[in-house]
């Protein structure tokens, strides 16, 4: 299962790895919100 998580929200990465996922890769600038670019990181957990 695989999981995508903005860089910028620290409790959502969290959640996800509470949860058994493990950060596999960051890819950066791939967002524009908010007047900015943002970092997606991507979660895995085999299943």
């Amino acid at each position: 299962m695989f999981a995508g998580c903005s860089a910028e929200n620290a409790s959502a990465v969290q959640f996800h790895a509470h949860l058994g996922f493990q950060e596999v890769a960051t890819l950066p600038e791939v967002g524009f919100k908010f007047g900015g670019w943002h970092d997606l990181v991507l979660m895995q957990k085999i299943v």
